[in-house]
């Protein structure tokens, strides 16, 4: 047993994709010296999609690490109303959306956030 404790709930996630039930390691994709990482909830109400953290390029090659599967997202979107972007431990250190507004359209329709946002060409000429 570990001395860290961890607070409940947790989740584990490999890979970007959680892991659940009680299968064995084996199962799950898991080979020795595999990093899973151990996920507190977060803020109640708010559900986590993804994060990035100063090694996440260097250990997945892209810079956001995601909770959920993305193909998830727009369904989780189309649920919300607004979404969130917080300092990693500092819910403190935050921006939220308005409701239904560009952010939270882009991820329901599987877009990036700001997709398609920018100057027209008449305000490029």
């Amino acid at each position: 047993r570990s001395s860290t404790a961890v607070k409940e709930p947790f989740r584990l996630i490999f890979k970007g994709h959680p892991l659940t039930g009680q299968d064995t390691l084996e199962s799950a994709g898991l080979a020795s010296g595999d990093v899973v990482d151990v996920l507190q909830q977060g803020i109640p109400g708010w559900t986590r999609l993804c994060h990035a953290d100063h090694i996440s390029q260097e250990t997945s090659g892209g810079f956001l690490l995601w909770d959920v599967p993305p193909a998830e997202v727009p369904a989780l979107a189309a649920q919300a109303t607004r979404l969130r972007i917080q300092q990693r431990n500092a819910p403190e250190m935050a921006v939220e959306s308005r409701p239904n507004c560009y952010p939270i359209e882009n991820l329901r329709r599987g877009q990036p956030i700001g997709f398609g946002l920018g100057p027209s060409r008449e305000e490029i000429q």
